[in-house]
């Protein structure tokens, strides 16, 4: 609590800059190399573009050679155009370049101005993008650079960028941080680089840029707020001399702080009387998995790509099977139906022809997975022998030496032979790879066979490793994690805070028992073979166990999923960004509201979280050399990719709802992404036209060299060490796929691992940051638990962390300068309110069924930024 308050202190004595900069002088040129006659001078050059546009004062003036009016006149007042341009020109646009349209306009009653070039009878020229013929024949007094991207601005508007962005770069750079590899690097200093500015600097910066400054207020506020409710609950009653001693003392410290955020009308998300009265429960246990603070933590377990018996070809199995005693297309399809298979679906010919030559030695015809002319998942069949018809609608298929042919024969022409195929398991964890982590003399094939309880699905190991139903949890980043001594323990006290570890727990799901259960089955002390390992059988040890992986739950989720991965992540692609991205870039008009409060809050973080006897070294067990060397050892293997979530889902093998039907993080993030994913793709559409409009955006792909790490050539390339963003932007796609996964990371993924500490780790049972060993204190006991004033601390972080929510996602379309942005902007937060009312929908029935409430991820209690 007292670094809280030092915190508060700082403001008083905050150096605050001045509230406007002094602007810099630059020279225009360059502005068109095209269409000048005989050019020896800027002035000349000015000046034959004056007479080739054909500005009033000059009599029937010839055009430059290559060049010509309207219909091809050569003479005469309409301005001189190129009569082949490379695109169509818009409404009061005229064809200036080969690969440009320009706006030309007079100007009257007006006073010289950089942005304006001054013709020789006094009257200013307007020369402007092809985006900005919305300003031809307004008054000056109307004129501003519009946003684009800087290839379509005009050269003044261009030098103002420059401008603009030489004064940003006096403020914002990187810190330059050690090399991971270096044996000679200091472990205590993190690797991640973050924003090089001292503390009054960052504040003051907060408090005087308009967009920062609302949430630097209400970040004091939250501040002041959480260190009195603290300072409050320390004096009521007796709380301040005593220690806790049972459950109940961490109920009412949980409430305490749980209605104070009711209280101020926050909308919370409610699991908690489930969290206080049954957070000992193993069904609350492994819902948290999928709904908790952590739910990337499960893989599926498997054995084999193909299960006994399948041959694995291509991407997929393959198995051949007896028919039946009369098998049409019909019962063949279900014959594979029945084998957890389907008819071939043979649209990739390299696939195919790998297939043909498995079961060439047949020269007998079975049925294949189509009809209509259409394979079953809905692509077109190719190099049919014939076509379908009335009589001949379901496709066969003759394997022989000479090559695969498919034809279409009546659906109900009896075959001898059955073909089916199934998925290959590529993603998830393999056994083999589990394996050597695992205690060889625990019964697992009996502990697991006893938790698998489904109707449908068959309830042996093998069974269940075929059908993707055994799922693990395991902490790979925790494993021989350096240990930091507690700073809390007191000598007398006779407790011994335990080491971190890396627990490893295994769960079943059986899809089809009470509206979708996941069941813990084991969990393995740490990932070594000699780690000891219990079961729901095993009374406080059982109890013990979960409490250790709930621990490490917590370690994990808040120092890599959080920290590293969301608010770190996000502090090089704000500075970088405020580096190389005007005002102005289309880019930076929804950046910077997606990087609001991300820095000073990342330097509140430095301040108080993470030096030594900082918040984290309070908090959690890995103390300040652990979580240094977790976040640095995490940043050294992290791959921009990571941030595609449902990638990441998808590798991990949990993506299928028919096994786990409840994953609410999984199906609601997955809408709020691609609702994401949609925005980016038509806000990116409205300023680049093509591929090659993204190439010759240099503010863009200075943005992206600064920020990749493996960009080389300039002075700034690699700073910001993000390994796999592109060094380069090459085309649309490549940009899209950048941006959205940013602006999923700073909104749905950070809220997701963020505010639910408010439920889960504010009731210190749950999920403590510590647990001890007391002298004399046998099993699961309230005494092992954090002491009363270390879960005060706990609880008042995760307070901090979720009391403030200053915005909710894409709240900001009347904030932004260009119309048709501004309308896409409100047009998508429209369409998230209509998503928010199907998730609610979604909740209310999962909460029926007996599911932990899920809101996390409801549009209006996303943030747009890590600023919380």
């Amino acid at each position: 609590m007292k670094s809280v308050l030092a915190l508060i202190a700082i403001f008083a004595i905050l150096p605050l800059p001045s509230s406007q900069y002094e602007r810099l002088t630059s020279i225009i040129a360059g502005f068109l190399n095209n269409n000048v006659c005989e050019v020896e001078s800027d002035g000349q050059r000015l000046n034959s573009i004056i007479k080739n546009l054909s500005i009033k004062n000059q009599k029937d003036p010839q055009c430059c050679e290559g060049w010509s009016r309207p219909n091809g006149i050569i003479y005469g007042e309409d301005p001189c155009f190129t009569p082949v341009c490379r695109q169509s020109c818009g409404k009061g646009e005229f064809c200036i370049l080969p690969e440009t349209c320009l706006c030309v306009g007079i100007y009257s009653d007006c006073f010289f101005n950089s942005q304006f070039f001054k013709s020789q009878d006094n009257t200013d020229l307007l020369i402007e993008s092809k985006k900005d013929h919305k300003l031809v024949g307004l008054p000056r007094s109307n004129h501003t650079c519009p946003v684009d991207i800087p290839q379509f601005v005009s050269a003044a508007c261009l030098a103002d960028r420059q401008t603009e962005l030489a004064q940003s770069q006096t403020i914002y750079a990187l810190r330059q941080t050690p090399d991971f590899n270096n044996p000679l690097r200091d472990p205590t200093v993190l690797i991640p680089p973050l924003w090089d500015a001292d503390p009054g600097t960052a504040f003051g910066v907060a408090f005087s840029d308009p967009l920062e400054n609302p949430w630097f207020f209400s970040y004091q506020f939250t501040l002041q707020d959480s260190a009195n409710l603290a300072a409050t609950f320390l004096t009521t009653g007796n709380n301040s001399l005593r220690d806790f001693t049972v459950i109940e003392d961490y109920k009412a410290l949980f409430s305490f702080f749980y209605d104070a955020q009711l209280a101020l009308g926050n909308q919370l998300t409610m699991p908690s009387d489930l969290i206080i009265d049954n957070f000992s429960d193993d069904k609350v246990f492994a819902e948290q998995r999928l709904a908790g603070l952590h739910p990337l933590q499960l893989s599926r377990v498997f054995k084999s790509s193909c299960p006994q018996g399948w041959k694995l070809i291509g991407k997929h199995c393959y198995k051949a099977f007896r028919p039946y005693h009369y098998t049409n297309w019909h019962i063949a399809q279900y014959k594979c139906k029945c084998n957890h298979g389907r008819l071939p679906i043979l649209s990739d010919p390299t696939e195919a022809k790998l297939v043909n030559k498995y079961f060439k030695t047949w020269y007998s015809r079975v049925y294949v997975g189509a009809k209509y002319g259409k394979w079953l998942d809905g692509t077109t069949v190719e190099n049919s022998y014939n076509t379908p018809s009335y009589f001949r609608k379901c496709l066969s298929a003759r394997f022989s030496r000479y090559g695969l042919r498919l034809f279409y024969t009546s659906c109900f022409k009896p075959v001898w032979k059955v073909v089916c195929q199934r998925d290959a398991i590529f993603d998830g964890t393999k056994v083999s790879e589990l394996k050597p982590f695992l205690n060889p003399d625990f019964g697992w094939k009996n502990a697991i066979e006893s938790k698998l309880n489904s109707q449908t699905f068959g309830n042996t190991v093998n069974q269940a490793l075929e059908d993707g139903r055994i799922f693990v949890m395991q902490f790979p980043e925790l494993r021989a994690l350096p240990q930091g001594p507690d700073i809390n323990e007191v000598p007398t006290d006779n407790r011994t805070m335990q080491n971190t570890s890396s627990p490893i727990a295994i769960f079943v799901s059986n899809p089809d028992v009470n509206n979708g259960q996941l069941l813990p089955v084991a969990i393995q002390m740490d990932s070594t073979p000699t780690s000891s390992v219990f079961t729901p059988a095993d009374g406080d040890n059982w109890s013990i166990a979960k409490t250790r992986a709930q621990l490490a739950t917590y370690v994990s989720s808040q120092l890599v999923e959080h920290l590293l991965k969301t608010q770190f992540l996000m502090d090089p692609v704000c500075v970088v960004g405020n580096r190389h991205l005007p005002l102005k870039h289309p880019l930076r008009q929804i950046l910077r509201r997606h990087c609001v409060g991300t820095l000073t809050l990342n330097k509140f973080v430095e301040l108080s979280h993470i030096p030594q006897f900082g918040q984290y070294d309070n908090i959690a067990t890995a103390g300040f050399a652990g979580f240094t060397e977790l976040i640095n050892q995490q940043h050294n293997s992290f791959s921009f990719n990571d941030l595609d979530t449902f990638e990441r889902l998808r590798k991990q093998g949990v993506t299928d709802e028919t096994i786990l039907p409840y994953y609410p993080y999984r199906d609601d993030g997955k809408k709020v992404f691609d609702l994401l994913r949609d925005f980016t793709e038509q806000y990116i559409s409205l300023y680049y036209d093509s591929d090659a409009d993204v190439v010759n955006d240099f503010e863009l792909q200075a943005w992206a060299d600064e920020l990749s790490n493996e960009a080389t050539g300039t002075p700034n390339s690699a700073n910001g060490k993000i390994k796999d963003f592109p060094p380069a932007f090459q085309n649309r796609r490549q940009l899209i796929n950048a941006i959205h996964l940013i602006l999923w990371t700073a909104s749905g993924q950070h809220a997701a691992v963020n505010y639910p500490l408010l439920e889960y780790a504010s009731f210190v049972p749950n999920m403590p940051g510590k647990y001890y060993d007391v002298d004399g204190v046998a099993g699961f006991q309230p005494e092992r638990f954090p002491t009363g004033s270390q879960s005060i601390t706990q609880v008042n972080f995760a307070n901090l962390q979720t009391t403030l929510r200053h915005d909710s996602l894409l709240d900001y379309g009347a904030d932004i300068e260009d119309p048709p942005a501004q309308a896409l902007v409100t047009s998508f937060a429209a369409q998230s309110s209509t998503l928010e009312a199907s998730l609610i929908a979604t909740n209310l029935q999962n909460v029926a069924d007996g599911h932990l409430n899920y809101a996390y991820l409801f549009p209006s209690l996303i943030t747009n930024s890590n600023s919380v």
